[in-house]
């Protein structure tokens, strides 16, 4: 997530796409591995076979924004509420596996990288 070229790139990325940000000092910058679903939908929840362990995954590209929608949903499922959160279509959604195991998955996510850059 620390390599300079790439940050570079998306730093220069944000001016091209929001033009009226050029000029504005950048001072933390960050990159990594993106969690994709298979219906690019997230999952938020509670394990039901431990029922202490929240989690929010599959952000799909979306992680600052989805993170900041999963805030609210995880604690109303800690405090036991029952809201229109926590009774989204998002909440205990059952994410899928993608099919095949490694190396195959891993081949198919590698050209996926590369058709997408």
């Amino acid at each position: 997530g620390n390599h300079r070229p790439t940050l570079n790139e998306l730093e220069k990325h944000l001016f091209v796409i929001w033009p009226k940000l050029k000029g504005l000092k950048v001072t933390h910058k960050w990159s990594g591995y993106i969690c994709f679903t298979l219906d690019a939908l997230p999952s938020y929840g509670v394990l039901p076979k431990h029922g202490n362990m929240y989690y929010a995954a599959g952000y799909s590209g979306e992680g600052v924004s989805m993170a900041m929608a999963a805030g609210p949903m995880i604690l109303d499922a800690f405090e036991e509420k029952k809201t229109t959160l926590t009774k989204s279509m998002l909440f205990n959604k059952k994410l899928k596996y993608i099919p095949f195991s490694e190396p195959v998955r891993g081949i198919g996510f590698n050209i996926g990288k590369m058709v997408m850059s």
